[in-house]
C-alpha cells in the first residue's frame, strides 16, 4: 500500500504537478487507508500485536514477516492454513517461508474444503522442519484451538501474524461454508487472556456470549 502511494505520487509528479502543492495537500501527514484483512492489526494499545492477512503465497509469507519484524520488538509468532483443493505444490515453500520469517510456528487448518485438513497440515510442517529442524513448530487444529494457543505464546513487545483467512467471514468445509472471523477470534482469544481489546470494527459472525467452532467435527471450549 505504501509503495502504491508512493507510485501515485511520482506520478502526479511527472505530469506536471508541482511538489509544493502535493505537499501543501498532504499537509505533512500521513495517508489514512487500509484494506480489512490486510496486515490488519486487531489488538489494543498494550500487549501483544496480532495482525490478521489475507496472504496464501511463500512470497507474501516473507514480506508480511519482514514488515512485521522491523516495528516488532519482541518475538514473531505466524500462525497459518493452506487451501484445499488448490495448488498443492506450493505448500511445502509457504511451510519453510513461514519458519524462516518466525520465531515460533503454528499450523492449522484454513479451507480443507473436500481434503482431509490432517493431511494438508502435515505437508505444511513438512515444509517447516526440512527447513529448521530446530525451529518451534506446532500443529493444532482447528483454527479457534490455534489462536488461543498462540496467545499463551506471547507477552507485551511480540507480534502474531495470522495468513490466510483475512476479511473472510466463513470457513469452507466439506462444501460447506460457516461463519468464521480471524479477527474476531483473535480480539476474543486476546481478551479471554487479559489484555484489553478494542471493540470490532468488522462484521461479527458469533453470538455476543458464545464462539461456536467453525468445524462441527472438531469442537472448541472457546471463551466468548
Amino acid at each position: 500500500m505504501a509503495a502504491n502511494a508512493g507510485l501515485a505520487i511520482v506520478m502526479l509528479l511527472e505530469t506536471g504537478h508541482a511538489w509544493e502543492r502535493l505537499a501543501e495537500a498532504l499537509d505533512g501527514g500521513r495517508i489514512a487507508a487500509s484494506l480489512p484483512g490486510r496486515t490488519q492489526l486487531v489488538s489494543g494499545a498494550e500487549g501483544p500485536a496480532v495482525y490478521v492477512d489475507f496472504g496464501h503465497s511463500p512470497d507474501a509469507f516473507e514480506k508480511t514477516l519482514a514488515a512485521i519484524r522491523r516495528v516488532t520488538p519482541g518475538k514473531v509468532v505466524m500462525l497459518f492454513g493452506a487451501d484445499g483443493d488448490r495448488d498443492a505444490t506450493k505448500r511445502h515453500d509457504m511451510g519453510r517461508t513461514a519458519v524462516e520469517g518466525s520465531d515460533i510456528l503454528i499450523v492449522t487448518d484454513h479451507h480443507p474444503r473436500h481434503e482431509n485438513p490432517d493431511a494438508i497440515r502435515a505437508v505444511l510442517v513438512e515444509g517447516a522442519r526440512r527447513a529448521r529442524p530446530d525451529a518451534e513448530i506446532h500443529a493444532f487444529t482447528p483454527p479457534e484451538r490455534a489462536i488461543l494457543e498462540a496467545v499463551k505464546l506471547v507477552g507485551d513487545g511480540d507480534a502474531i501474524l495470522w495468513a490466510g483467512p483475512g476479511h473472510q467471514d466463513y470457513r469452507d468445509i466439506r462444501g460447506v461454508r460457516t461463519p468464521y472471523s480471524a479477527r474476531e477470534l483473535s480480539r476474543r482469544a486476546l481478551r479471554a487472556a487479559g489484555w484489553t481489546v478494542p471493540d470490532p470494527q468488522w462484521p461479527v459472525p458469533y453470538p455476543a456470549d458464545s464462539t461456536p467452532s467453525s468445524d462441527p467435527e472438531r469442537p472448541v471450549d472457546f471463551p466468548a
